[in-house]
């Protein structure tokens, strides 16, 4: 589907092609592009960048954000893909191994992209670990590839330098924690953890008095990383600079607050501005309106149910699963994805599939998703 403007002002275009799907959002002074890419049967990984430098080369666009889920082993061949493709890879690269990296070197990439802006490149130790922009409604920091550097300490204690990596790195850039809008946390052998990662969340966020009087929203999900420590991470941080721009919090109509449960993240966050809505909501998976996993065992059963909170969501704002942006769909390690894939797809999504813990262990799917809605009165639905 492609949306048209009225004027000439801005256009909202959304392209597929096999093994890619593409969301564009042009202005007069700015693009931004989001990129879904997955492996095309047979293909090696060189092609599968040589795709993606194409798609960003037709528009002159920057990384700013680029999330690969695939084996370890694969890394330093899609690092080199990259390198031969691109004068300088001076972005974070959130790697991820889920549970088929023995099945498919890369399960697919999410990429977010910019032209037309000035960027900047946020470094560490020599590491780029975020960069920067203003599109003249929002300043945004979008960081990624934290991951700890002590790795002969405990987990809890790998998940804190985390959080106090993403609080200095905000601070190297004016910000702070109650800039966060939207945080992505993967954590090695999940299931036998998560509660004490959620006690080291909450306690960081009690300290920090989110000042914004919201959590960010979030996804966290099994998955190796190529640090070898216990968690990688990522997060976004938005700051308003236009008169108009806004950020809230929005509930689910189909579930509690995942603040009831001990899990510190928002449903939903809402960010607004003169010329667009967008929508970015957290791992979702079938837990009912008292916190309860239900549908236990029966994965198409979980899948209707998220799909069911997730639209709620979307409705609620005024969304619907055509004007999705980025999806993610989690399935638990030997569970049959190939549902997911087609059910995106149906349901007019740009998605992937990947294979990995969930934070429950009777949960068979979750699903994150991001969307984008032009402003009242600027555009119309072709």
């Amino acid at each position: 589907m492609n949306v048209v403007a009225q004027s000439e002002a801005t256009t909202i275009r959304r392209e597929t092609a096999p093994g890619i799907s593409a969301v564009r959002i042009v202005s007069p002074a700015y693009q931004e592009l989001y990129l879904s890419l997955f492996p095309i049967p047979g293909e090696n990984v060189s092609k599968m960048i040589s795709r993606l430098a194409e798609a960003l080369k037709a528009c002159d666009a920057v990384i700013v954000r680029h999330e690969v889920f695939g084996s370890l082993s694969a890394r330093a061949e899609t690092i080199q893909a990259l390198e031969g493709e691109f004068e300088n890879v001076d972005w974070p690269i959130t790697w991820v191994e889920g549970a088929a990296a023995a099945a498919v070197p890369v399960e697919g990439m999410h990429l977010f992209a910019i032209a037309g802006i000035p960027v900047e490149t946020l470094y560490e130790d020599g590491r780029p670990i975020g960069r920067t922009f203003d599109d003249g409604d929002f300043r945004h920091c979008l960081l990624g590839d934290l991951r700890p550097t002590k790795l002969d300490v405990s987990k809890g204690e790998q998940s804190l330098e985390v959080f106090e990596q993403l609080e200095r790195m905000l601070g190297a850039v004016n910000m702070d924690m109650s800039h966060v809008m939207r945080t992505w946390f993967f954590l090695e052998d999940l299931l036998a953890w998560y509660g004490t990662f959620n006690e080291v969340r909450n306690k960081f966020y009690g300290e920090k008095k989110m000042s914004n009087g919201f959590m960010p929203a979030s996804t966290g999900i099994g998955g190796r990383n190529p640090g070898g420590g216990a968690i990688v991470a990522g997060a976004w941080a938005v700051s308003a600079t236009g008169p108009h721009a806004t950020v809230r919090e929005i509930a689910s109509p189909l579930q509690c607050s995942a603040t009831n449960y001990g899990s510190a993240f928002s449903r939903a966050i809402v960010l607004e501005s003169p010329g667009a809505k967008k929508i970015m909501v957290s791992g979702t998976a079938s837990i009912d309106p008292d916190g309860r996993s239900v549908r236990i065992g029966d994965l198409a059963g979980q899948l209707e149910t998220s799909f069911d909170v997730v639209k709620a969501i979307l409705i609620s704002e005024g969304f619907g699963f055509d004007d999705v942006s980025r999806a993610t769909g989690y399935f638990k390690p030997g569970q049959d994805g190939s549902q997911c894939r087609s059910d995106l797809r149906w349901l007019g999504m740009p998605g992937l599939r990947v294979h990995a813990d969930i934070c429950r262990p009777e949960l068979l799917f979750e699903i994150e998703l991001d969307a984008v809605l032009s402003a009242p009165g600027n555009f119309r639905k072709a």
